[in-house]
């Protein structure tokens, strides 16, 4: 739907539109200034009107938004721009989002794109799509696809929020499928069959899982990553 909607709205002069309308959306210049703007942006970020937005500079609008004792609010502006730099490059992305809002946690997906003018990339656009609060299981949807983008301040606020409690312990992919092995009362041998890995590998991942988890035994790695909701 939103693809269509960028679609739709480039056809129609999109500067002209923005700002009549209340979707979660705006212009970025390719010097990193707003250009335009949708209403619910607007409303989002606790501006009094587009217009209070035109023409500052990336880190002057998220030192407004992102009122958060936990991470340095240049540090996600820094890290928007990096995205927009690709989008300057040509490319698309979707984006995975959490963060601080003045003070409370906020979710969303956003979507962004060359900004085209004349025929030349002249800048980003981007929409977005608030999501409600996270759960531990709606945020691995997000993480483990690969088509998703997942910033660094998101990779924080994760941590914050605890909703990734393997990035906590810092478990990889395979230490993580072993675990939900073990969950379901499965033997080193038939997770290395279901993995095509070996006993031997298998069981050297538990070595790991244990160590990082700080478990003496197999049962103890069950019932701690069921408590803390890791599976």
């Amino acid at each position: 739907m939103h693809n269509i909607l960028y679609k739709t709205m480039l056809k129609t002069s999109l500067m002209t539109q923005l700002a009549l309308t209340n979707l979660h959306a705006g212009i970025k210049s390719k010097s990193h200034h707003y250009k335009d703007v949708g209403l619910g942006f607007v409303d989002f970020c606790k501006f009094v009107s587009p217009k209070h937005i035109y023409g500052l500079h990336e880190e002057q609008a998220a030192k407004h938004v992102f009122t958060s004792e936990y991470y340095d609010t240049t540090a996600i502006a820094e890290d928007f721009m990096i995205e927009d730099e690709a989008v300057f490059r040509g490319e698309s992305l979707v984006i995975f989002e959490a963060f601080m809002v003045h003070g409370k946690p906020r979710f969303m997906l956003v979507q962004k794109s060359p900004y085209i003018e004349n025929n030349k990339i002249q800048g980003c656009f981007f929409l977005s799509t608030i999501l409600p609060l996270q759960t531990i299981e709606s945020t691995k949807t997000y993480l483990d696809n690969p088509d998703i983008k997942i910033s660094s301040h998101t990779k924080k606020f994760l941590d914050i929020f605890n909703l990734c409690p393997s990035r906590k312990y810092g478990l990889s992919k395979r230490e993580m499928q072993t675990i939900i092995g073990l969950t379901q009362g499965s033997s080193a041998r038939q997770i290395g069959e279901k993995l095509q890995l070996s006993r031997r590998t298998v069981e050297s991942y538990i070595r790991n899982i244990k160590d990082k988890l700080q478990a003496q035994t197999q049962t103890e790695i069950v019932a701690k990553t069921i408590k803390e909701g890791l599976v």
